[in-house]
């Protein structure tokens, strides 16, 4: 540990993001089966750097003080096989949000056209002649109350229609009165 100007147990500050965080040391050595990593962070300049080395990627903060170079270095493997594992589950719920959605809509839409379709079978049963229920009392989803208001106004400008031509018909038909 001399070699590094450090010894166990000793803490020392290296700046992150901008900001100087404090790090304990648990150990310095040299690498020597693997002479590729130190020549990998020999060449890197101070600051933090995400670096491939065998196929691993690593977040290495770079510290160079009085002639001696500190490395930090991160395997993010865990961190992203967790942050993948969080994107699946994320997927999923999105996925199963949107079959509910779709679930809700054909129901949404059943419930609708399952009343627009008993209207339509009110109004077919109407007779201008015979008196009827307002249609508008057996609905209360505004766009079928509107529909049955319609009809229903409909309704009695043929009931009224048809009363004023009886008026007017059915004196005629009688004959002329003899008296």
């Amino acid at each position: 540990s001399e070699l590094y100007g450090v010894t166990v147990g000793q803490r020392i500050r290296i700046p992150l993001a901008g900001a100087e965080h404090e790090f304990l040391v648990v150990g310095a050595w040299r690498d020597y089966a693997r002479q590729s990593g130190a020549i990998a962070l020999r060449d890197l300049p101070a600051g933090m750097r995400e670096i491939l080395l065998d196929g691993k990627e690593l977040h290495v903060a770079v510290r160079r003080e009085g002639g001696v170079d500190y490395f930090l270095s991160y395997d993010v493997e865990r961190h992203e096989a967790r942050l993948h594992e969080f994107q699946n589950w994320l997927l999923g719920l999105l996925g199963a949000a949107f079959v509910a959605l779709v679930g809700l809509s054909i129901w949404l839409s059943g419930v609708l056209s399952r009343q627009v379709s008993d209207l339509a079978g009110r109004v077919v049963d109407l007779d201008p002649g015979n008196g009827h229920a307002p249609l508008a009392a057996h609905y209360r989803d505004r766009e079928v109350l509107t529909l049955a208001r319609a009809f229903d106004e409909y309704a009695r400008r043929v009931t009224s229609l048809v009363a004023r031509e009886a008026e007017f018909i059915l004196p005629t038909l009688a004959g002329p009165e003899i008296g």
